[in-house]
């Protein structure tokens, strides 16, 4: 009888354990923080700060940081004018997601741009041509 009684247990464990909701990626509260974000319940600050510690949970903990949250972060940066490290961001999603590719690679060239704005004009001046005399 108690053979039996543990058997029945053991099976309800296992069924318990096989409806669990596991997930590839841990995104923490990125869902309702971007609804929060785009509904003006939440500052852009906020979101960003949210966002760096979903990433640095991600990478202490040796998960896979979700698709996009490297672009994303990225773009928050951008936006507030701190390109380098957004490069930094883009890169990581570049590497990442082959998928985001075509377009992180014209977000890190758009960060060089705005880091570098006098190489960029002398790049599209014609050359000067020089007088003799």
């Amino acid at each position: 009888m108690k053979l039996l009684h543990g058997l029945i247990l053991l099976v309800v464990l296992f069924s318990i354990t096989a409806c669990a909701r596991t997930t590839k990626y841990e995104w923490g509260s990125y869902d309702a923080d971007l609804h929060k974000y785009y509904a003006h319940s939440i500052k852009q600050e906020d979101l960003a700060r949210n966002l760096q510690v979903s990433i640095q949970q991600c990478e202490t903990n040796g998960r896979m940081v979700p698709p996009g949250l490297y672009g994303e972060y990225g773009y928050l940066l951008y936006e507030t004018g701190r390109y380098g490290e957004a490069a930094g961001f883009f890169q990581k999603e570049h590497d990442k997601w082959p998928e985001s590719r075509v377009l992180m690679a014209k977000m890190i060239r758009n960060c060089k741009a705005k880091m570098n704005p006098d190489k960029e004009s002398k790049d599209k001046e014609p050359p000067q041509n020089e007088k003799t005399d």
